[in-house]
């Protein structure tokens, strides 16, 4: 089962499948690449997904969404601008490390599918630009992981951020 908000041509799906590799109540967030999906489209799939699962599958409970991608890389945060999608939807989620291996992800969602030496394709968006400046200044992505629970999710209020920044100030006093 897909949720599918539509937006023009291009889709934000939320997978309804349990997946083999995860624990029970965790789902994977995909992303369609092919165009612009707005922050306020990422928001408003996660809001549909927690509308359907309950109604249409009682017995599943879910806990929360996550998913791997280079585009979770939270190096992408201070290569981007703040109001950048990609860094925006990045500080809704709880955003943690991985060891994706290569560039090769990164290379494929954003110069294009084959590609394997980004200065062979024209850089014509502010992702290819911050993305090729620092691959070819010797930088590497190692992709990233994130998950956003159900109970805390509150699109637009960076809530984990907001937590951490809770603690911080808490061990320094």
């Amino acid at each position: 089962m897909h949720v599918q908000r539509l937006r023009g041509q291009y889709a934000s799906r939320l997978h309804g499948e349990p997946q083999p590799s995860r624990p029970p109540g965790e789902q994977p967030i995909h992303v369609s690449a092919g165009g612009p999906l707005t922050f306020d489209d990422c928001g408003e799939s996660f809001r549909l997904a927690l509308e359907i699962f309950p109604r249409y599958f009682p017995e599943f409970k879910f806990r929360g969404f996550c998913t791997s991608s280079c585009l979770m890389d939270s190096r992408l945060d201070g290569l981007l601008s703040p109001a950048s999608i990609i860094v925006r939807m990045q500080r809704e989620l709880y955003l943690y490390p991985g060891l994706q291996g290569d560039n090769q992800q990164i290379y494929h969602r954003v110069f294009g599918w084959g590609v394997t030496d980004i200065n062979s394709v024209p850089w014509t968006t502010s992702l290819q630009r911050a993305v090729g400046q620092y691959l070819n200044s010797g930088g590497h992505f190692h992709g990233g992981y994130c998950f956003i629970l159900k109970d805390d999710f509150c699109w637009g209020s960076q809530v984990y951020r907001r937590t951490i920044s809770h603690i911080q100030k808490e061990t320094r006093s």
